[in-house]
């Protein structure tokens, strides 16, 4: 499972790089993140910082916001900033990429 799979530490989730996967003849090459919820609904920090070139990016928590941004050996490091009130709700996907015979 995803939480499985990724390392978590008091409310967020730590630096990472997130992999491609391949299933069967298609293979993933962005993570799609959408915000359930937000600072409109009293969540308390949970946005997401990358990383590129000593420098910080942070994507605020905003309820409806997505975030596309590429994986596998083009991933930025990125994490999931700690929540510090509220509850966090996201949906994370795989973008997956394939040929399709017409």
């Amino acid at each position: 499972s995803y939480e499985d799979s990724m390392m978590w530490a008091y409310n967020h989730l730590i630096e990472h790089y997130d992999d491609s996967i391949t299933q069967g003849e298609l293979r993933s090459e962005f993570t799609l993140l959408i915000y359930i919820t937000g600072e409109s609904d009293g969540v308390i920090g949970g946005g997401t910082a990358f990383y590129e070139n000593g420098e910080k990016i942070v994507v605020p928590l905003d309820r409806g916001k997505a975030v596309l941004h590429r994986h596998g050996r083009d991933c930025m490091l990125h994490e999931g900033q700690i929540v510090q009130g509220g509850v966090k709700w996201v949906l994370r996907s795989d973008v997956m990429y394939g040929s399709v015979a017409i």
